[in-house]
């Protein structure tokens, strides 16, 4: 535990604390952790803790003594819209955070929503990990709306979260600079939604990584996006493995230099 006014600017409370300290509850961990008056703490990591919504919303109380954080990891736990609800109005406490990545969890439409409505308080957020989540076309409807607010982000993961076309083509329109990567792999995009990202290539400039693999593309969004490719200069990295498009449609796409396909 930490006593007194410490210098911490790392606090790694993930998977090999929670093998070497099993006995004792997360929650007393994390208190013990930042019950001190912690200063410079950077980086919190509670990775594959298996911690459930309550111990979330015990551990955000401690968010006023951790103002300064700029890299918050909960990734790989139990939390589901409740937990994520509570968490949204802790998180406009951390008005310096640059990474919030809460991959690997149970949060639905209701929590994401919640989470965007409070983090466009974090104006400088570079990275937002919601991979492997439930949020839906809803919660994929809330980071669009929320985008403009976030005006430096880089990183956007929301691959996994049962995300159809609908939704996917609204986040599609509201990319914009300076997002690096976006990755929407394993979502039911389809073609319409390959033909908004068509559309809307020449206008990502930023943007140097586009997953959309096992996204069930075919070879008409495939075309799509190769028609768009030499118009606009794309020259990041696209990847479609995973989908159902013709080896010649393939063959098409894998011609182009200016950029890599994985296919």
């Amino acid at each position: 535990s930490l006593e007194g006014n410490v210098r911490v600017s790392v606090l790694d409370l993930g998977t090999q604390m929670a093998e070497q300290g099993s006995h004792q509850h997360l929650g007393e961990q994390v208190a013990a952790g930042l019950g001190a008056k912690v200063l410079e703490l950077r980086t919190l990591r509670l990775d594959d803790r298996r911690m459930g919504d309550h111990e979330l919303t015990f551990i955000s109380r401690n968010f006023p003594a951790i103002r300064d954080l700029t890299h918050l990891h909960i990734p790989g736990n139990c939390i589901s819209d409740e937990g994520a609800l509570a968490l949204g109005p802790r998180l406009e406490l951390l008005i310096h955070l640059e990474t919030l990545s809460l991959a690997r969890n149970s949060i639905g439409p209701e929590g994401c929503a919640a989470i965007m409505a409070h983090l466009v308080h974090a104006r400088g957020l570079l990275h937002l990990d919601l991979d492997d989540n439930q949020i839906g076309d809803d919660g994929a409807l809330a980071i669009a709306q929320h985008l403009v607010s976030l005006p430096l982000l880089q990183v956007l993961r929301v691959s996994g979260n049962g995300i159809t076309n609908t939704a996917a083509s609204e986040l599609v329109r509201h990319i914009q600079f300076p997002l690096k990567t976006i990755d929407m792999s394993r979502n039911s995009l389809g073609d319409d939604t390959c033909a908004d990202i068509a559309a809307r290539l020449s206008s990502m400039n930023s943007v140097n990584t586009l997953n959309i693999a096992n996204a069930g593309v075919t070879d008409a969004g495939a075309t799509a996006i190769a028609e768009a490719i030499p118009e606009c200069g794309f020259s990041g990295t696209l990847i479609m493995e995973g989908n159902e498009i013709s080896e010649p449609v393939q063959g098409t796409l894998q011609e182009f230099t200016s950029c890599q396909v994985t296919l």
